[in-house]
C-alpha cells in the first residue's frame, strides 16, 4: 500500500487506469488472507523500477568507477575489446548503469525494497544503491544467485523459493547495515575491498575458533540443505554466507580499533557462546512489527545490540589477561545480562519491550 501511495504521489501511476486495487479493497483482501494477483504484482514491479530508475539517474552513485565493469559487460563480447573507449564514454552510460542497478535491486530485494529502506533509514535512494552494491559484492551474492538459478527444474521448487526468500531478506538487511555502517566517500571499490579482505581473515579464523555448539549448528544446517537436494558446494556457500553475516561486525570493530580481525574473531566467538548476543540478534528477525514506527524501533534496537557487541569485542580484545580476566572483572553484570538474554530467547514470543530492556543491560557491559 505504501509503495502504491508513493507512486501516486509522484504521479507515476494511476490505480484506476492500471486496474490496481484501492486501499479499501486491499484491506478487504488482507482480512481474507488474499494478496495481489500476478498481473497486479507485475504492474507494480514495473512502476517500482521506473520510480527507482528516476531517482538513481539523478544521483551520483551511477558515476562511481566501480560500475565500469558492469557497463562493459552490458555490451557483446566482440565489442568489449575493440570499442573499449567508446563504451567507457557512451552517451547513455549513466542510463545503462542506472537500469542495471534498478533491475538488480528490485529483482533481488522486491518491489518494495527501495521504499521500505528509504523510510526505515532516512537515507536517499543513491545511498541505498551504493549500500546494496557493496553488500552484494562483499557477501558474494551474485555467485550464490547464479548457482541457485542453475538449479531450476533440478531442485524442489518449495526449497528453492525458500532459499530465494532468505537471500532476499539477507540482501535487505545487509543493505540496511551498510547504509548505516558503510563509508562510500572514497568510492565503492575501496569499501568493498576493505570488507572482502576483512571477511577473508574472519572466515579463516572463525573455523579454527568455533565452539562445539557452533560446529554442531553448521553441520545441522549443511545436512538440512543437502538432504533437501541442494548440491554440497551450493549448500556450503549458503552456510558460509550465514557466517559472513556475523563477520561484518567483526571487520568494522577491527577497522575502528587497533586490533586485528583474527584476534577479534576469537573474542566474537567467545562472546556469542557465553552471552548469546548472536542468537539474540538472529531472534529479532521474528519480532512482529505492526507499522513503520515499530520497524524503526526494532532497527534501532538491533543497531544498538550490534554496536554494543562491537564495543565488547574491542574492550575484551584490549584486556591483557584475556576473556576470563574480563569476566572476573564484570562478574555479576555478565551473569545478569546472560540471564536476561536466555529468558528472552527461551521465553516464547519476543517483543520490543523485552529487547529494549536487554539493550540497556548490554550497554552497561560495553562501558
Amino acid at each position: 500500500q505504501r509503495l502504491m501511495r508513493v507512486l501516486e504521489e509522484k504521479s507515476l501511476m494511476n490505480r484506476e487506469i492500471e486496474n490496481l486495487p484501492e486501499d479499501a479493497v486491499l484491506a478487504e483482501r488482507k482480512e481474507a488472507g488474499e494478496a495481489l494477483t500476478r498481473p497486479e504484482l507485475s504492474t507494480l514491479l514495473g512502476f517500482a523500477k521506473i520510480d527507482l530508475f528516476n531517482d538513481l539517474i539523478e544521483s551520483d552513485v551511477v558515476d562511481d568507477p566501480y560500475f565500469a565493469a558492469s557497463l562493459k559487460d552490458y555490451f557483446p563480447d566482440g565489442m568489449q575489446k575493440d570499442f573499449a573507449s567508446e563504451i567507457r564514454n557512451h552517451p547513455l552510460r549513466r542510463e545503462i548503469v542506472a537500469t542495471q542497478l534498478t533491475n538488480d535491486i528490485i529483482n533481488r530485494g522486491g518491489s518494495t525494497m527501495a521504499v521500505r529502506l528509504e523510510e526505515e533509514t532516512g537515507h536517499s535512494r543513491g545511498e541505498l544503491a551504493a549500500a546494496f552494491t557493496v553488500a552484494t559484492a562483499v557477501l558474494g551474492l551474485d555467485d550464490i544467485y547464479s548457482s541457485l538459478d542453475a538449479l531450476d527444474n533440478k531442485l524442489d521448487g518449495a526449497l528453492q523459493l525458500k532459499i530465494y526468500s532468505r537471500l532476499q531478506f539477507i540482501s535487505r538487511r545487509k543493505t540496511a547495515w551498510f547504509i548505516t555502517n558503510g563509508d562510500f566517500s572514497k568510492g565503492l571499490s575501496k569499501e568493498i575491498k576493505a570488507y572482502q579482505n576483512g571477511l577473508n581473515s574472519y572466515m579463516k579464523k572463525v573455523q579454527l575458533s568455533q565452539t562445539d555448539e557452533q560446529k554442531a549448528q553448521i553441520t545441522a544446517d549443511m545436512k538440512e540443505l543437502v538432504d533437501g537436494g541442494l548440491p554440497e558446494k551450493v549448500a556450503l556457500s549458503l552456510v558460509n554466507l550465514m557466517m559472513k553475516n556475523e563477520g561484518l561486525d567483526v571487520v568494522k570493530a577491527a577497522r575502528k580499533s587497533d586490533l586485528d580481525v583474527a584476534g577479534l574473531t576469537q573474542v566474537h566467538n567467545i562472546i556469542d557462546d557465553q552471552l548469546r548476543l548472536g542468537a539474540l540478534i538472529r531472534a529479532t528477525d521474528h519480532v512482529p512489527v505492526l507499522d513503520v514506527y515499530d520497524r524503526w524501533a526494532l532497527n534501532a534496537v538491533v543497531s544498538r545490540i550490534q554496536g554494543a557487541r562491537r564495543s565488547l569485542m574491542v574492550s575484551i580484545g584490549h584486556e591483557a589477561k584475556g576473556f576470563d580476566a574480563w569476566m572476573d572483572h564484570k562478574g555479576l553484570a555478565v551473569t545478569r545480562v546472560k540471564g536476561a538474554i536466555d529468558e528472552i530467547i527461551n521465553g516464547g514470543e519476543i517483543g520490543l519491550s523485552k529487547l529494549i530492556v536487554a539493550v540497556g543491560q548490554i550497554d552497561e557491559l560495553s562501558h
